[in-house]
């Protein structure tokens, strides 16, 4: 798990080392935005699952020098985490977090 719950400062972007299982990534509490790209491979992306485990079904996925940005919702309807993997091998993901514009 990568925790970046406390991280105030935003934009916030980070590379991310990920394999075909799961990383959770619990997300800044002032996020409102979040960004998920790749330079290489392609990633899934979902809002349910757990630490090291199989990507679920419902998931979306970003493609070679592709990203997805999803705005979050706030207060009950916020997730917590996010989970990515790779769908083969292994790889970097770039996940970028935004505060309120």
């Amino acid at each position: 798990m990568v925790d970046y719950s406390t991280v105030n400062t935003f934009p916030y972007i980070r590379s991310i080392p990920a394999t075909t299982n799961n990383t959770q990534i619990k997300m800044p509490n002032r996020a409102r935005k979040v960004t998920i790209a790749t330079k290489s491979g392609i990633v899934y992306f979902a809002y349910e699952g757990e630490d090291n485990g199989v990507m679920v079904d419902h998931h979306l996925f970003v493609t070679n020098y592709g990203m997805v940005e999803q705005n979050l919702g706030r207060g009950k309807d916020r997730p917590t985490y996010i989970y990515v993997a790779m769908a083969s091998s292994s790889g970097n993901v770039i996940v970028s977090f935004e505060d309120e514009v």
